[in-house]
Order: structure tokens, then C-alpha cells, then sequence
């Protein structure tokens, strides 16, 4: 830690114990959020742990931010356990001037440096880089998630349109069926009266025939019968001849 009246880049307005939440929305103007009493005003061990809290939470939340192209990309997909006013918030002092300017300059202050910071048992390298793959992780899980239910959307539209395709085709099936049920009936409809008819012409024929017949006999008969009368007749106007 720094000794004398030098003062630290870090705000002690902020507690170690803060949520994400609560760093976009309370503290110091932008300006003098990284401003820090000197530790003659601060206790050191406190200041630290606030600056490393800080920062940890601020880091978390711009390496998110990052991976976005836009600003208007990032506000659409929220920091985790952060309400969308205070992300907002957040995402309007990252892509403020004055916080473009401070990360450019920080940027470029790293890259001269020739000692890789550390901290604790894990550089700092190393940690920006697990960062960034949790976050690249989340946004590649929100992606999937997404694809998923563009998926699951188009197969729920082709289910429908089988279903629609093959009720179409049940009906048609049906609308056939019924158009051969109501031919077959009207054919077999058309063989009981072909049938119907030919039998009562064969009755009528029948009748006919029988009626000649009839006729037939009873001619013969009154020829019989006329016959027998004129043979009677003519028997009784000859006269009897007599012998002797």
C-alpha cells in the first residue's frame, strides 16, 4: 500500500460487501469514484478490501458488458441478479466519454507494464481470462436456449402443418369412401329393381301363358262338346231300317 498522503485510485464510499446492483446506482460522481481519502483519513485494511471488492465487481461487469457489440446489444441481456434500471445505469457510465477515456488510458498503462499483477496464487491475466470465458459461456447458454426455442417454434409449426396435411388427407379418404359406399348403393339398388322387374315379367309370362292355356283347353272342350251334339243330332233324324 502506498505510504504518506498519496492518494488511492478507489472509492471508499463503496463496502466490500456490495451487490453489482448497488455500484451503478450510489457513490461518487465519475469523476471522483476512483477518488480516495488518504490514509491518514482511511484505515488501510478497510480501504483495501473496498478497493479489491470494488474493482472485482466493476471488472465482472464491464468484461459482460464487452462481450456485446453495442450498447444497445448489452442492455438487452443484464448482468446476473442486476434489475434492468440499475443496468442501465451501469451500461450508461461504461460507454460514457469519461470512462472510455480512463479505460484507454489503464489500457495502455498495462500493456507497458512489465511485471504480470497478481493476485493471490492466480494472475491477473488469468483471471481476466476466466472472465471472459464465463461470460462467453453464459452468452453462448443464452444463445443455445435461444436456438432451442426457434427450434422447438419451426417443429411446433411443421407438427401443425402435418396435422393440418393429414387431417386434409383423413377427410379426402373419407369424402371417397363415401362417394364409393353411395355408388355401390346405388348400384346395388339399381340390380334389386333389374331383378324386381324381370321377375315380374317372368310372373306376367307366366300368367299369360297360363291364361292361353286355360283358353286353349277350354276351346277343345266346346269342340268336344259340339261335336258330341251334332253326332246326337244327326243320330236321331235317321230313320230306322227294317229287316225281314
Amino acid at each position: 500500500m502506498p505510504a504518506g498522503g498519496k492518494r488511492l485510485r478507489c472509492d471508499s464510499s463503496v463496502r466490500a460487501e456490495s451487490s453489482p446492483g448497488t455500484l451503478a446506482v450510489s457513490g461518487p460522481s465519475l469523476r471522483d469514484r476512483n477518488e480516495l481519502p488518504s490514509p491518514d483519513t482511511a484505515s488501510p485494511v478497510g480501504t483495501q478490501s473496498s478497493c479489491a471488492s470494488y474493482r472485482t465487481h466493476r471488472n465482472r461487469m464491464f468484461q459482460h458488458y464487452s462481450v456485446f457489440n453495442s450498447k444497445e446489444e448489452a442492455l438487452e441481456h443484464p448482468y446476473p441478479e442486476m434489475n434492468k434500471e440499475e443496468w442501465t445505469r451501469v451500461c450508461d457510465l461504461f460507454a460514457s466519454e469519461e470512462f472510455q477515456r480512463r479505460s484507454a488510458i489503464n489500457k495502455e498503462n498495462r500493456a507497458k507494464l512489465k511485471i504480470v499483477h497478481t493476485s493471490g496464487a492466480r494472475s491477473f491475466q488469468r483471471t481476466r481470462a476466466l472472465l471472459l470465458e464465463e461470460a462467453r459461456l453464459q452468452i453462448e447458454e443464452m444463445r443455445a436456449r435461444q436456438l432451442e426455442y426457434e427450434a422447438l417454434l419451426v417443429k411446433r409449426s411443421d407438427m401443425e402443418q402435418t396435422m393440418r396435411e393429414h387431417l386434409q388427407m383423413m377427410e379426402e379418404q373419407q369424402r371417397k369412401k363415401d362417394e364409393e359406399l353411395m355408388q355401390m348403393m346405388a348400384e346395388q339398388q339399381r340390380k334389386k329393381d333389374e331383378e324386381h322387374r324381370k321377375m315380374m315379367e317372368e310372373q306376367q309370362r307366366t300368367l299369360v301363358e297360363q291364361q292361353e292355356r286355360r283358353m286353349q283347353l277350354m276351346a277343345e272342350q266346346m269342340r268336344e262338346q259340339l261335336v258330341e251334339q251334332i253326332r246326337q243330332l244327326q243320330s236321331r233324324s235317321t230313320p230306322k231300317r227294317k229287316f225281314g
